[in-house]
């Protein structure tokens, strides 16, 4: 109790002062490169519990051949949609919530991104719409007291979509549900939007696969992951129709199926599958809105491949049916698939491309007073063979300098007793005195707001990266500045 509350009123002090920066005009867009497609699927994630705890099902679709890789505020853009995927989730009793993202290119460089938030909820009445988005203000005075809230949501996601060039909008029918709108117009990054690489490099065209979803939403989703890949994917409308379709003879390389289903459940049509020495062999995956304890154990000692939650975002899809395909057409036996298990592939993955990679011999200062943050990039850069000497800050950074060579600095920049600015300074004044070479220094800092790289370019510094750092962030920076004679590829 005590925890919902401060996290209510937390969200009610967070909401008055993003307004009160509004209106001040002190509000600044943050302009880095970031992945938007999995930006927009970790949100939908982390949603998926409370859309859970009320049993709906949360949807998501993003165009699949909308540009993944933009520039613009990532942490204002997570704002306005988790804003809008809350409200959608408050609002609603029974039924769905369906996120849909696309793009279109308005001209050379920028892109505008529609994000539509659809529910299946109380709806709100034709008059009150056009007020919607006005600060304090909800569809009408009992909705506050029901459903709580401040009323500044709204207006904070129409201004900010405002700021980067969008609009917001509202389609609503009371009593059957609403549609929210939200347009922002980013610049594209210029980095390839490469396919994402699947387990094993392996290749899904032509696979085969059997859709079963009750819901046609749900459907439609999964065959816009799919089909661009090269999979044949056949729906079914429910458990029934696809058994009539597995009997006409019909060869499938993995079955995905809903668990709750009208009529016949996904568990009790896997089991018919799974009990059938016809289709036997046939991997089968289970989604659901709703996981309860227990059932990961149930379902994997009854036979099934996998059981992950909804929503399924693209990349999770595409390497859980890799997977289910390749084992199929291998023959080998692969563990039970979750949302777990993927993540654990995706770092088993990233440690051995860590260890593929070695960097002989560098010497790397990393000057961080946060001990936590301090051990996690330690830790990172040691698997790539590299030697770390930490400094608690800016001072001991400086005093380490003027004792050791280093290939490399990565520099914190808000720190005590001296931030990562001065000890930049210093450094650099120093190897113009004793006319020594120039030592590579990369920000590693929280706050890569707006005209941050000009202060890390002004103090000296030749570049950074921001928080929470990644291995792959990390690589790219080693890759860039450490000499060649200190590059192992295994």
């Amino acid at each position: 109790m005590i925890m919902s509350s401060a996290d209510n009123l937390l969200q009610i002090i967070n909401d008055i002062l993003d307004f009160s920066k509004i209106e001040a005009g002190k509000i600044d867009l943050e302009i880095i490169g970031f992945n938007i497609e999995i930006m927009c699927e970790e949100i939908c994630g982390l949603m998926a519990m409370k859309a859970s705890e009320k049993g709906l099902e949360l949807l998501y679709r993003f165009q699949p051949d909308a540009p993944r890789h933009v520039e613009g505020d990532p942490g204002r853009i997570r704002q306005v949609l988790a804003n809008l995927i809350n409200n959608a989730i408050k609002f609603t009793e029974s039924g769905h919530v369906f996120v849909d993202i696309t793009a279109t290119k308005v001209n050379e460089g920028q892109i505008t991104y529609c994000f539509a938030v659809q529910d299946t909820g109380i709806g709100i009445p034709e008059e009150k719409t056009q007020h919607l988005f006005d600060k304090f203000t909800q569809a009408d005075s009992s909705t506050t007291r029901i459903y709580g809230g401040t009323g500044l949501g709204l207006t904070i996601s129409k201004e900010l979509a405002q700021m980067m060039g969008g609009s917001v909008g509202v389609e609503s029918i009371l009593g059957v549900g609403s549609t929210f709108y939200v347009s922002i117009v980013l610049a594209e990054n210029g980095q390839a939007d490469v396919e994402p690489t699947l387990s094993k490099e392996f290749d899904l065209n032509g696979a085969r696969v059997l859709s079963v979803d009750n819901n046609e939403i749900a459907r439609t989703i999964i065959e816009d992951i799919l089909i661009p890949r090269g999979v044949e994917v056949v729906s079914a409308n429910s458990g029934l129709d696809a058994l009539g379709v597995l009997a006409s003879g019909s060869q499938f390389d993995a079955v995905i199926a809903d668990y709750l289903m009208p009529g016949m459940t996904g568990e009790e049509f896997g089991s018919k599958v799974l009990a059938n020495k016809s289709t036997h062999p046939l991997p089968v995956l289970i989604v659901t809105t709703a996981p309860k304890k227990g059932d990961r154990k149930r379902l994997e000692a009854a036979g099934f491949s996998g059981y992950l939650s909804k929503p399924l975002g693209p990349n999770m899809l595409r390497k859980c049916v890799a997977l289910l395909v390749e084992a199929k057409n291998t023959g080998q036996t692969i563990p039970f698939i979750t949302q777990y298990t993927l993540k654990e592939t995706e770092a088993t993955d990233g440690l051995k491309n860590a260890n593929s990679i070695k960097f002989a011999n560098a010497r790397i200062m990393l000057v961080e007073d946060n001990m936590i943050n301090q051990l996690v990039a330690k830790t990172m850069l040691e698997q790539y063979g590299c030697h770390i000497t930490p400094a608690g800050n800016g001072k001991e950074a400086v005093e380490l300098f003027n004792r050791q060579k280093f290939d490399l600095i990565f520099m914190d920049c808000q720190m005590p007793v001296m931030d990562g600015f001065e000890a930049t300074k210093a450094i650099r004044e120093t190897e113009v005195k004793e006319t020594l070479g120039k030592t590579i220094i990369v920000a590693f800092t929280a706050n890569a707001m707006k005209g941050d790289d000009l202060a890390c370019k002004a103090a000296g510094m030749d570049g950074y990266i921001t928080k929470p750092v990644k291995s792959s962030d990390l690589e790219k920076v080693l890759l860039t500045w450490m000499p060649n004679n200190k590059i192992n590829r295994q």
